[in-house]
């Protein structure tokens, strides 16, 4: 199949089947931080790995308020908007919706477990 080219997002040269050319996904990826900068660390995979052995898939989602479903691969553990502490597990899709609705206009996130603040430690 023949994918078309389309400009980069950040400097404009032409790119076949990705936003961005190879030197500004670098670059990007630079800016974004590691992993554990942007809050995904041992003690996240942890609480990941207790809520999906306890997943109930009728629990909502904090962003949709939907019901998670049966399969954990589709779902992220959500952090709270300002990333101190976690909201449980949530739709990757709207996990990872980036859309330019600012946060005021989306659906208020609700906490789908009982701990929400800084989240258990977790050995």
């Amino acid at each position: 199949m023949n994918t078309l080219l389309r400009p980069c997002l950040d400097c404009g040269r032409l790119v076949r089947g990705k936003p961005r050319c190879y030197d500004c996904e670098r670059d990007h990826d630079r800016q974004r931080g590691s992993r554990r900068q942007r809050g995904y660390d041992a003690q996240h995979d942890a609480l990941r790995r207790v809520l999906v052995a306890a997943l109930d898939p009728w629990a909502p989602c904090p962003r949709c308020h939907e019901p998670l479903g049966p399969d954990p691969a589709r779902l992220d553990l959500m952090h709270n908007d300002d990333r101190t502490g976690w909201l449980g597990l949530g739709h990757r899709r709207c996990n990872r919706d980036v859309s330019p609705i600012s946060a005021g206009q989306r659906t208020p996130l609700t906490p789908n477990f009982p701990t929400q603040n800084a989240g258990p430690v977790i050995g």
